[in-house]
């Protein structure tokens, strides 16, 4: 994201409508790349963006450092994703903490080369197959950072079900992955 401007800033919190605009085209790139991570759906997506974007625009008064107004727009976006996915979670029971007796199991898993004939846009593809628990963990676990027991905190389930959903989201993309390839060297 480019250097905001303090006058922008200034004029946003004063409502002025052009300014506002502008703020959200800078804003957008990075809210819309979290956004597609947690969200399924193009109205998920534009609902965590136009969320999100409220929130920006309510902190912009107590907002002072503007060399580092990416990593905040990201960090509320995050957030507001969060929230998103809390509120999914309230109202399909998205996630359920699963039993399992031998935690080992889950971190035994052999680490793969990776296939450096992927693009960036087919990883991304593969993830929005997952389903919506093993993607926002997948999401949280490798893209974000949390550790699962973060994740649990945030999403009310154990760091067990964390790790499960994690190494069930590895082997969903891995078997994706080798389709592809399958597929790559089968039409060559």
């Amino acid at each position: 994201m480019s250097y905001i401007d303090k006058r922008l800033i200034k004029k946003c919190i004063e409502g002025k409508e052009k300014s506002i605009h502008s703020l959200y085209n800078i804003c957008f790139n990075d809210m819309y790349k979290v956004s597609a991570r947690y969200g399924k759906h193009p109205e998920d997506i534009q609902e965590i963006i136009d969320n999100s974007f409220m929130k920006v625009l309510k902190g912009l008064k107590s907002y002072s450092d503007t060399s580092k107004f990416g990593s905040w727009v990201r960090t509320i976006a995050i957030n507001t994703a969060l929230d998103f996915v809390r509120k999914k979670q309230r109202e399909l029971k998205l996630f359920s903490d699963v039993d399992i007796s031998a935690e080992a199991n889950v971190n035994a898993q052999p680490t793969q080369a990776w296939d450096d004939s992927l693009e960036a846009s087919d990883i991304f593809k593969m993830m929005q197959q997952l389903p919506d628990q093993n993607r926002i963990i997948l999401n949280l676990f490798a893209i974000e950072g949390y550790s699962h027991k973060e994740i649990g905190d945030m999403l009310d389930i154990s760091e067990t079900a964390s790790r499960w959903y994690l190494s069930e989201a590895r082997k969903m993309m891995k078997k994706h992955i080798t389709s592809k390839n399958k597929y790559r060297h089968e039409g060559a």
